[in-house]
């Protein structure tokens, strides 16, 4: 008999997450872009006249565009290749030699993990799960990749577990010698595995970075473009079509509250990031088309 494989978890723990998120950054030429709105929002807490104001709106929503088409070709590689991971992961649960994926164990744990018996052919159960391993740690390489980050550590490991599955593959018997050496091998991808999960914690907190980044910058545009419809229906600008405005700016304030929610910008692979941004575009269009309706209005 010899021990399993321990199967770490693939999602990574809150606490680490949140601890490398904070050091994380997005792209800088997504970045740019964000800094354009801020520069846009600048122009529009300068503005002066109603005329500006609405000019300065416009600006505002001309940065959130270009914000979020900056932001979505990255994205749309990033989160491929995070959909990739995930299946190279759900393959490789499909052949895990556990007690619990159709491994007769004598003796197996409450969480389905122990000596499994051994068996001809046992050898090889093992080396398709590491190879299956080792296509995880290729799909993470191409994630760590699509995030901009060197994605040599992965590769490096998945060529190390190949070795490991052609290695165990060469160990036959039941002897204390080969059960040993398959222990070796088993010890050996374990450490790999928690490498893995390091690596890939990292990747993934640049890529909930990259995601918040591009929705704080989205609802900072919203927020202003509320304000502008406040202060286009007060004081000296009354008469611009109060209700519809107040209407829009509701809107925009309810896009840019769903956007603060962390949950979003941590759902890599359902696109809750991207309807999000979309939602925020949305209603700052349609905000700036009811304020120009308006600009020729004469003030009452």
């Amino acid at each position: 008999m010899t021990c399993s494989p321990t199967l770490a978890a693939t999602s990574i723990g809150a606490a680490v997450l949140l601890a490398t998120a904070a050091a994380a950054q997005p792209p800088t030429g997504e970045q740019r872009t964000y800094g354009a709105v801020d520069l846009a929002i600048s122009g529009y807490e300068s503005a002066g006249s109603r005329e500006a104001t609405i000019e300065a709106a416009r600006q505002v929503l001309d940065a959130a565009e270009s914000a979020r088409n900056a932001f979505a070709g990255p994205d749309s590689a990033r989160s491929a290749a995070a959909a990739r991971l995930d299946a190279a992961v759900s393959e490789r649960r499909a052949v895990a030699v556990r007690c619990d994926n159709g491994y007769y164990c004598t003796s197996p744990d409450a969480d389905g993990v122990g000596p499994v018996d051994y068996f001809d052919g046992l050898e090889d159960a093992y080396a398709t799960s590491f190879e299956a391993i080792s296509a995880v740690s290729a799909a993470n390489a191409a994630y760590v990749e699509a995030m901009g980050m060197a994605p040599g550590e992965a590769r490096e490991r998945a060529a190390r577990l190949r070795r490991f599955a052609n290695r165990m593959r060469g160990l036959a018997g039941s002897t204390d010698y080969m059960r040993e050496r398959r222990q070796e091998l088993v010890h050996a991808v374990n450490a790999e595995i928690d490498g893995r999960h390091a690596l890939h914690s990292r990747a993934e907190a640049a890529h909930v970075a990259a995601n918040r980044a591009a929705l704080n910058a989205l609802g900072r545009a919203a927020r202003t473009l509320s304000a502008a419809a406040a202060r286009l229906t007060a004081g000296d600008y009354s008469g611009t079509g109060a209700a519809e405005l107040a209407r829009t700016a509701a809107a925009l304030d309810q896009a840019a509250a769903a956007a603060t929610d962390p949950e979003v910008s941590k759902d890599l692979l359902a696109n809750r990031t991207d309807q999000a941004l979309d939602e925020l575009i949305l209603a700052a269009r349609e905000a700036v088309v009811v304020m120009e309706r308006h600009v020729g209005r004469p003030i009452r």
